[in-house]
């Protein structure tokens, strides 16, 4: 969270995940800066908090960031990440990496309950990564379950 702050200051903290990538434990931080835009960083458990991605949350499919360089459709880019990990879409968000390109990310939940992030380039189609999410803990819950 100190390596989040260092590189975003001034934001809000919303949420931590802990997810698995590969047998890897990885950490999503996800902030608010005070413009309102939601960015979230990524960290391996065991790399010393360093960051070694960053992505911005966009509000849709047609935000000219995530558009930029073209995109294939948000229900082709559903049907890739379903036919590989089939089961619900609990989901759908719309991300930039920095920098770079832009990505689809299906949460979906499997018939055991199994929670997957799959994430969709937006352009080539091709699946950038699938990662389970073990827990996630929200602030804004926590403030309000400690009051």
């Amino acid at each position: 969270m100190i390596a989040a702050y260092k590189i975003k200051e001034k934001t809000n903290f919303l949420k931590i995940e802990q997810l698995i990538y590969k047998k890897t434990i990885i950490y999503e931080i996800e902030v608010q800066d005070p413009q309102g835009k939601i960015w979230e960083m990524a960290c391996r458990a065991e790399g010393g908090g360093t960051i070694f991605q960053i992505t911005q949350e966009l509000a849709s499919s047609s935000d000219p960031q995530f558009t930029e360089g073209g995109v294939i459709s948000e229900e082709d880019a559903r049907a890739k990440a379903l036919d590989k990990f089939p089961g619900n879409v609990s989901e759908t968000e719309y991300e930039k990496r920095v920098p770079g390109y832009s990505l689809y990310e299906f949460n979906i939940v499997n018939e055991f309950g199994l929670d997957t992030r799959v994430k969709v380039n937006a352009t080539s189609g091709e699946i950038e990564e699938a990662v389970i999410e073990e827990w996630e803990i929200h602030w804004k819950a926590y403030e309000k379950a400690v009051d």
